[in-house]
C-alpha cells in the first residue's frame, strides 16, 4: 500500500475496533513481513472477532478515542487516534477512555508490547495508540 506505517497502524486498529471484515487484496506469497504482523495480530483478530462494535467516546483537537468492550467480561480495547499531520502529546484519564471513573484498570499498549502505568502519549501524526484493558 501507499500508507505510512503509522497509517497502517490506524487502518488496521480501527478496523479492529469497529468489528468490520477484515479483507485484503494482493499476493499473500509476497506481502511484506510487517504488512502479515498487522492482519495476523492476536489482539486485532480477537478484537475485530468480539462481534461488539466500538463506539466513538471522546473527540478534541484532531484526537479520537474510541473504546470495545469485551463480550461478558470487564475487558476491552481502546484506540486512541491522532487526525492531525502533527505529533500530539495527550494524557486521559478512564472516563476519556469510555471506562467507569471509579474503577481501577490494567492497560497493555499492544503495538509497543508493554504495560502502560500511566496514560499519558506521544501519538505519531495519523497514528494510534491501541490499548488493552482489564478492570480490576
Amino acid at each position: 500500500s501507499k500508507f505510512t506505517i503509522n497509517q497502517m497502524y490506524t487502518f488496521i486498529t480501527l478496523r479492529a475496533l469497529a468489528a468490520s471484515p477484515l479483507m485484503m487484496g494482493g499476493d499473500l506469497p509476497s506481502l511484506d513481513e510487517f504488512s502479515l504482523k498487522l492482519i495476523t495480530d492476536k489482539n486485532i483478530l480477537e478484537c475485530n472477532q468480539n462481534g461488539v462494535i466500538g463506539h466513538h467516546v471522546y473527540e478534541n483537537e484532531g484526537i479520537e478515542i474510541w473504546n470495545t468492550p469485551k463480550k461478558y467480561s470487564n475487558e476491552g480495547w481502546v484506540g486512541i487516534f491522532n487526525r492531525t499531520e502533527d505529533a500530539k502529546k495527550i494524557s486521559v484519564k478512564a472516563a476519556d477512555l469510555g471506562l467507569d471513573a471509579n474503577k481501577t484498570y490494567d492497560f497493555e499498549d499492544i503495538w509497543k508490547e508493554n504495560p502502560v502505568s500511566e496514560l499519558d502519549f506521544s501519538i505519531h501524526p495519523n497514528g494510534v495508540v491501541f490499548l488493552r484493558y482489564t478492570g480490576k
